[in-house]
């Protein structure tokens, strides 16, 4: 990709791609760096394109968020994110992870086999050392078979849905974010707290009548004697 001097954004042409890989198991990732006029407005765009398209956002920050869409709608999210500013660099990385799955499926049902077998033996009876070394050998059968599981659910769901990372920046001052507390009496608790300047506070204070503060109608204080 064209570099740009520090702080210039260069417009970048769309690289036409496609997710279909010959039938290969492909787990899509890009990352995105884009200068635009509003970063909480573009923040909310790429939220909402996500679900639009029937996927979800998975983190965000101040100014970064990260996306997973479905595979097929890749190419698509990409574009339209892009259209949302000038994009300064774009990675757009393919893994083939179809080997991968293969070897899992293989080990997987090996393993399942095995199970099958020990289950037999144990069903058999015998002598008690025996059996509780066929058992232990049955949970660790087990345990690798759930851990393999997991990690086949684990790539499927990268095939299936890809991910988008998103950094976004402006030339324009931003709007500060203001948090929401949906209690107001909660924002002004600091406002109704007034130490005087000799104030020591000990949690063994017998006296603590320098702590002033008043609960919004409705409440009710608890008293404890430590």
């Amino acid at each position: 990709y064209p570099a740009s001097p520090e702080g210039t954004a260069v417009a970048i042409e769309p690289v036409p791609f496609t997710t279909n890989a010959a039938r290969r198991s492909m787990v899509y990732d890009a990352t995105l760096n884009i200068t635009v006029p509003s970063i909480g407005a573009a923040l909310r765009s790429v939220t909402e394109l996500a679900e639009s398209l029937g996927g979800h956002m998975q983190t965000m920050s101040e100014k970064h968020i990260k996306i997973r869409v479905p595979a097929g709608k890749f190419p698509a999210a990409i574009q339209k994110i892009e259209a949302l500013g000038t994009v300064v660099t774009r990675s757009i990385e393919g893994t083939d992870v179809t080997d991968e799955l293969v070897d899992l499926d293989i080990r997987l049902r090996n393993l399942e086999k095995m199970h099958e077998r020990l289950l037999v033996l144990m069903d058999k009876g015998g002598k008690v050392e025996e059996l509780v070394a066929v058992e232990k050998e049955l949970q660790r059968v087990t345990e690798e078979i759930e851990l393999i599981k997991g990690k086949t659910r684990k790539l499927k769901d990268m095939i299936a849905l890809s991910s988008i990372t998103v950094h976004l920046n402006s030339p324009l001052p931003q709007k500060k974010l203001e948090e929401v507390i949906p209690f107001s009496w909660i924002r002004n608790l600091g406002a109704r707290v007034r130490l005087t300047e000799s104030a020591a506070f000990s949690p063994d204070s017998s006296s603590r009548a320098w702590l002033k503060f008043s609960l919004p109608e409705g409440f009710v204080r608890v008293y404890e004697r430590k």
